[in-house]
């Protein structure tokens, strides 16, 4: 590894885990490779930190259906749609 004195030293990861998520990150190394000595040695520790991935809601079953209809007694509702009306407070 070679140091270029007059820029910026940048040590940069990419981890590809086995979920299929990749994670990359870099650190600014220059402090560190200014202070080292012509043979030295230099030791990097650190903690990676990756959050749970998010999960994939199921499918709807059944599925919906595309032009709904509402039948209600001898009254049918054709060409009405599904909105979502919110949270609803259900307590007395």
């Amino acid at each position: 590894m070679g140091t270029f004195p007059k820029s910026k030293n940048i040590l940069a990861f990419s981890l590809e885990l086995t979920d299929g998520r990749k994670v990359t990150f870099s650190l600014d190394v220059t402090d560190k490779l200014a202070e080292l000595a012509a043979g030295g040695t230099l030791q990097l520790e650190g903690t990676i930190e990756i959050p749970a991935p998010t999960p994939t809601p199921p499918p709807y079953w059944p599925v919906p259906d595309p032009d709904p209809e509402l039948t209600v007694g001898e009254i049918t509702i054709t060409g009405w749609e599904q909105v979502d009306g919110g949270a609803v407070d259900a307590a007395m």
